[in-house]
Order: C-alpha cells, then structure tokens, then sequence
C-alpha cells in the first residue's frame, strides 16, 4: 500500500481551478451538494473556496470510506492555503 492508515483519506482542491468551476456551474450546484452545502457555499464571502472545502472534504470521506464501505463516524480536518484547500477524513 501506500503507508497511510486504511481509514485515512485525504484530498486536495486548487482554489483556480475551483473558482472556474464555481463560474461554470454556480446556477446548477444542487446537482454537486447537499441544500445545506449549497446554502453554506452561496452565504460564504468566497463561495469558490466554501465550494472547495466541500468537495475536499466529500473526497477524502470516499477515500477514508474505501468508496461505498459504510463505516459510522468520521473526523474531518482542513487546510486552508491561498492557493489550495486539503480535506482530511479518518474514519473512526
């Protein structure tokens, strides 16, 4: 394996490519998150890194998950940069 815990996902987001997404689909972003997501996202300052955090942290969740194994409780982490965003799950 890769010498990471199997219960550890982590995920990294860059804040331009996630701010030319949220452009692209900013009218449509229901079709990508939760109502709540979506309303966090909307009600952010910067809803492109709001976005981002988001998506991050739904990835490295898959990833702590194994992809569809259900497994109860997961601690989620970040890290905020300028130019990217990191989302750590571990399953607990």
């Amino acid at each position: 394996m890769n010498g990471l815990p199997s219960n550890l996902g982590i995920d990294l987001v860059e804040i331009k490519k996630a701010k030319s997404f949220y452009d692209r689909h900013k009218e449509n972003l229901g079709s990508f998150f939760t109502a709540r997501e979506v309303l966090e996202i909307k009600q952010s300052k910067k809803p492109h890194v709001q976005m981002a955090l988001c998506l991050a942290a739904k990835e490295a969740l898959f990833k702590a998950r194994g992809i569809g194994k259900a497994r109860a409780g997961i601690q989620l982490s970040f890290i905020k940069k300028e130019d990217y965003v990191i989302a750590l799950a571990r399953s607990l």
